[in-house]
């Protein structure tokens, strides 16, 4: 957290919801800021236990214009497509298919289970 946030305040949850109202929290707002300008610069992108809710309409917006802008922004600087994974995804592929509907096409299953791959070691 940057130095003009609350550093003492407590942990929430927010939960899935077609609408997300950020305005009046500064820590929401500058996490969603930075999440979207990490992706955009992204080499890889890996999705680790999400499930893309489709309630959350908000998280799939952010998500599906930040990695349409780092495939718009390789693209200039002819660069390859960045990498995009699902680790661990379900047995019936229901996740992976909804990622690539409402994120990209290009979304591959990470074949490894958590405890398997990088992030689990």
């Amino acid at each position: 957290r940057s130095a003009g946030h609350h550093n003492d305040a407590p942990p929430y949850v927010v939960p899935p919801t077609f609408f997300k109202d950020l305005q009046g929290s500064a820590d929401l707002e500058e996490l969603w800021v930075t999440a979207f300008r990490q992706v955009v610069l992204a080499d890889e992108i890996h999705f680790c236990g999400y499930r893309l809710p489709p309630e959350d309409m908000y998280a799939r917006s952010v998500l599906r214009r930040a990695i349409r802008q780092n495939a718009r922004e390789r693209k200039k600087k002819e660069k390859p497509p960045a990498k995009i994974t699902l680790v661990n995804p379900d047995s019936k592929n229901e996740v992976i298919g909804l990622m690539r509907t409402f994120l990209d096409r290009s979304v591959k299953p990470e074949k490894d289970r958590f405890e398997e791959s990088r992030w689990g070691r």
